[in-house]
């Protein structure tokens, strides 16, 4: 009996659990996605980088003064952005070649 009584309180829990009807947690107020958001890093264009390095950058730079340059302008969106600032190793940088191969471009 004490068997019997034991295995029908495990399959009502199990058969409770199983049955949740909780929504799924959605993000906080303000941290919704948008289309430029960040949350995930993407690697931009090899060739949109490419020229943007050998265009906009002036040379010698930091990584800093790097992440500052391809900040400052809208041809990236905030997620290759991301991608830029997670990839990009400090270091001194003397020509666009260098931050390219520091990237793995």
């Amino acid at each position: 009996m004490k068997t019997l009584l034991s295995a029908l309180i495990c399959s009502t829990v199990l058969y409770g659990c199983g049955g949740s009807t909780t929504p799924p947690a959605t993000p906080q107020s303000g941290t919704i996605a948008s289309d430029d958001d960040a949350s995930e890093a993407v690697r931009p264009d090899t060739e949109k980088l490419k020229t943007h390095l050998a265009e906009h950058l002036q040379l010698p730079s930091n990584r800093e003064q790097v992440l500052a340059a391809c900040d400052q302008t809208p041809e990236f969106t905030a997620a290759e952005k991301l991608w830029i600032a997670n990839t990009l190793q400090p270091g001194d940088y003397l020509t666009p070649e260098d931050v390219s191969v520091a990237l793995g471009l």
